[in-house]
């Protein structure tokens, strides 16, 4: 049988198997939709919304001032995570900065569920200071 003649009988097979697959056969399921993961405590947050640190710098003030501002009291181990003069803040740790600070405001005692969707929203969104501008550390 010559080549010409192989080819031909060939795909004459694949046009009749395609034609003789049930229309069931033929439809596949659409893939499986991936939910987005939701970072780390923000369960439960509604959407964010664009912030600048002006909008979270009460709760530092509120919650983390009486430690991480060296002007207020010398406190070497919270001081080396992260100190809160001034934003950006300092820190001599940055690569643990991010991850320090998401698990410290999802278990903070003395913030409310608003407080805390804000603060890390504000966070995951790039941490970014009054001007727009990102810190020179991760923030993931």
């Amino acid at each position: 049988m010559s080549p010409v003649v192989r080819c031909a009988l060939f795909v004459l097979g694949l046009a009749c198997t395609a034609a003789c697959v049930s229309p069931q056969q033929k439809q596949t399921a659409p893939p499986p939709q991936k939910t987005p993961a939701v970072p780390l405590g923000l369960e439960g947050c509604p959407p964010a919304q664009p912030m600048r640190y002006r909008d979270v710098e009460f709760l530092f003030n509120n919650h983390c001032a009486r430690c991480h501002t060296r002007s207020l009291g010398a406190n070497d181990a919270a001081q080396r995570i992260f100190e809160s003069t001034a934003y950006p803040f300092t820190t001599v740790e940055p690569e643990r900065l991010g991850r320090t600070m998401v698990d410290q405001w999802r278990i903070r005692r003395g913030i409310d569920d608003a407080e805390r969707c804000m603060v890390l929203s504000w966070w995951y969104a790039g941490a970014l200071d009054n001007e727009g501008n990102p810190p020179p550390w991760p923030t993931r």
